[in-house]
């Protein structure tokens, strides 16, 4: 499953570079500001809208369907005969391509940004479904190439999607990884402390982002590391990708500054009324009583 993942990486990523027919989603880095250089590193690629590209690519390097589909990389319809091919397709159609790397720098599953949105194109990102190599709850993006800055600088950046920790390492902050959109949990909490104790959360500027790093935080705080959460001023931007892009100096100066958690939590509560009345203050404080952050086991599960 290692060399499918491998061949297929290769394969994607020689498309983008290589091929006429990838010349719209070459443009499209390029607008989203994505360097030859990150495209390199990240070994990022892509692939068209057709049916079986990749796997009749596979089969024809020798991969049996069935390693395929285990991989993830193919689905099968009910009723596909293995002996013809037929009822077998891409599970990544018309996207470009984001390879996952193991803290061992093998790639173990993919993220599709589609780039065409279409009615039958499915969601925004399609990602490698659970396999015998990968396992989003175990797996944090760009660790393979932050562990090295995470433990020199003794902090880990946390930040939402892969294109943030893209255009972060570009910028030269490359202690920076993500849970891809997803709450960080215990297992992605024991990677980040074989290099770090600390841990800054990079939330995405809207209620769905908060919401899951609010979840990551108690496992996090659970496992003892020391949190800290990245605000930036508004109108600076959604996420670390777009605020690097217009100022890469306020995204630096507000992971120097983040807050300690509790200091950061109690802020956004008390700005949620009115200290000078005294029925509101009351509300502040039991909401704060209640809801600071002081996890237990059964909080994670």
């Amino acid at each position: 499953l290692l060399e499918v993942n491998a061949a297929a990486a290769m394969f994607f990523h020689r498309f983008l570079l290589e091929m006429p027919i990838a010349k719209a989603a070459r443009e499209y880095l390029q607008n989203r500001g994505v360097s030859a250089g990150s495209i390199q590193e990240w070994q990022i690629g892509f692939i068209p809208d057709q049916w079986d590209l990749l796997t009749q690519y596979l089969l024809k390097k020798g991969f049996g369907l069935n390693d395929l589909v285990k991989s993830g990389l193919t689905i099968q319809r009910e009723g596909a005969d293995s002996k013809t091919g037929r009822g077998f397709y891409d599970r990544f159609r018309g996207r470009i391509m984001f390879p996952i790397l193991d803290t061992h720098g093998s790639v173990v599953g993919f993220t599709g940004r589609v780039l065409v949105e279409t009615e039958s194109s499915g969601g925004k990102y399609v990602n490698t479904p659970q396999t015998p190599l990968y396992d989003k709850s175990r797996i944090l993006y760009g660790l393979y190439n932050a562990k090295s800055e995470i433990k020199n600088k003794n902090l880990a950046v946390l930040v939402e999607g892969q294109m943030d920790v893209i255009a972060c390492h570009a910028a030269g902050m490359r202690n920076v990884v993500a849970a891809s959109g997803t709450a960080l949990t215990e297992n992605q909490v024991k990677l980040i402390k074989r290099y770090t104790e600390n841990i800054s959360f990079g939330f995405d500027a809207d209620s769905a982002g908060e919401s899951a790093g609010m979840r990551g935080i108690d496992a996090a705080l659970l496992a003892g590391l020391h949190v800290r959460v990245i605000t930036v001023p508004p109108g600076s931007g959604k996420d670390a990708d777009e605020i690097i892009k217009t100022n890469s100096a306020v995204w630096f100066s507000a992971v120097e500054q983040a807050r300690d958690i509790l200091d950061w939590y109690v802020a956004k509560v008390l700005k949620q009324y009115n200290l000078a009345e005294p029925r509101q203050k009351q509300q502040a404080a039991e909401v704060l009583l209640r809801n600071t952050p002081r996890p237990t086991r059964d909080d994670i599960k």
